[in-house]
């Protein structure tokens, strides 16, 4: 299984699944990969209910790191673009 993550969002979403991926699901290896802009995560598993347990968890965390940071960014965009910043 292969996800791939773009864009600003990809450091934030490294980072969140940083922790499970060193080791933390058992039965699966997982390897992660980034560039500038992208994030890739591989698992790999022999046992299909763990893989599948894998890549639901993944993808859930993936999602919530990614919806945050975005919020994040939208924030600190709105803050910035205020008319009424530092009054």
């Amino acid at each position: 299984m292969e996800l791939e993550v773009q864009g600003d969002v990809a450091k934030a979403v490294e980072g969140a699944l940083s922790v499970e991926a060193g080791g933390g699901m058992p039965k699966v290896e997982t390897r992660m990969t980034r560039t500038d802009e992208d994030l890739k995560v591989d698992l790999f598993s022999e046992d299909l209910p763990s893989l599948r347990a894998a890549v639901n968890s993944f993808l859930r965390w993936a999602a919530m790191a990614a919806e945050v940071a975005q919020d994040a960014q939208d924030q600190d965009n709105t803050y910035q673009t205020s008319p009424h910043q530092g009054n």
